[in-house]
């Protein structure tokens, strides 16, 4: 027989938690790969302890948090119990968002509305948003973390991240790491986030980290886009193994040492632009002082996890937050699952008392 846990949530809306697993968009010049062209409807997800019933408008799916059988050979070494909230442990599953504009039409992009009901998911079903340090930490063997931990990340630096993205965090209680292509900062790049706003939003307690200081575009080489730190191809002509390892070095390095010069605090983490960065890049990130590189493969990160391939989901293809919710257990080889309440076990009689995301 199948133990589930009774916790019973309206899903009304279609939008995920948008993250990319491909990095930005896909295009040789660096204007144009900073931006994204298509958006999602703004729709909200309404989180409710019971079903009431009403004939004017019809009631969205109903679910419950159950141990599905079916699943359960696929998790390894995680606890789980349902009547503690308890889904998956000893693992970080860590998830990044891009655009939150309300105006772009973007595949990389969402609406803020969308987020604070992901965020309002998150918290409603017990997962704990860690912090940057407390992630880095456990890396180190230096902490523990929470069950069902999950860190937020978010990658470019667009204003929207400071305008709606920080104060929906702030709402919620739930930390976030930034990182921030930082000649955006430097030339006020329209759009993106200006180094008074990231100051702000890192005194607040939000990690800032980088993604290059102007290596995020795609290089035409042969044919083939090719992200411009991962090839000696620049400027129409190849360089020297040591000229390229000085380009992606000094770019690195630049980046790292603006974003410690305007907080005030180490930085040594980068997310690689596009999802991953080759053996030249990676070294001359290391010399350049990084020890944290964060890919977009899929998976779940452990305290065996190398600080060199720390794994991201991407969650922005699914339509409804029951969808994202479930990505995330898959992602952790966690046998819980949301699934579709039969009608026979929806509460005849409502109670009194809505939770709503606003």
């Amino acid at each position: 027989m199948r133990k589930f846990k009774r916790a019973a949530i309206t899903v009304g809306m279609a939008g995920a938690m948008m993250t990319s697993l491909v990095g930005c968009s896909m295009t040789a010049k660096p204007s144009a790969a900073l931006h994204h062209t298509e958006i999602r409807s703004q729709q909200q997800i309404t989180l409710t302890k019971t079903v009431k019933k009403t004939a004017k408008r019809a009631l969205a799916p109903v679910y419950l948090m159950e141990l599905v059988p079916s699943h359960q050979s696929v998790t390894t070494g995680t606890a789980v119990n349902l009547k503690k909230d308890v889904y998956y442990t000893d693992r970080v599953v860590v998830v990044s968002f891009h655009d939150m504009s309300l105006h772009l039409n973007s595949k990389f992009n969402m609406s803020p509305t969308t987020f604070a009901a992901d965020l309002q998911a998150l918290h409603q079903y017990h997962f704990n948003v860690i912090s940057n340090q407390q992630f880095t930490g456990w890396l180190q063997h230096r902490n523990t973390v929470p069950p069902n931990a999950v860190l937020l990340t978010f990658d470019d630096g667009y204003r929207s991240m400071y305008t709606h993205a920080f104060p929906i965090l702030m709402k919620y209680h739930m930390p976030g790491t930034f990182f921030i292509i930082t000649h955006s900062q430097d030339i006020n790049f329209p759009g993106f986030m200006t180094w008074p706003e990231v100051q702000a939003i890192a005194k607040a307690g939000m990690a800032i980290e980088s993604h290059t200081y102007d290596l995020h575009y795609l290089v035409n080489v042969n044919g083939k886009l090719i992200p411009a730190f991962d090839t000696a191809y620049y400027n129409g002509k190849w360089q020297t193994p040591k000229q390229y390892f000085l380009r992606d070095y000094h770019d690195f390095l630049t980046a790292r040492l603006q974003i410690q010069q305007h907080l005030k605090r180490p930085v040594n983490e980068i997310a690689w632009p596009y999802g991953y960065g080759n053996l030249t890049a990676y070294e001359a990130a290391r010399a350049a002082g990084y020890r944290y590189f964060y890919t977009t493969a899929s998976g779940a990160d452990y305290q065996s996890t190398s600080s060199w391939y720390i794994d991201r989901i991407d969650v922005g293809l699914y339509s409804n937050t029951a969808q994202v919710i479930n990505k995330i257990l898959s992602t952790a080889g966690s046998p819980a699952e949301l699934v579709p309440v039969k009608p026979s076990l929806v509460p005849a009689k409502p109670s009194q008392t809505d939770i709503h995301a606003t």
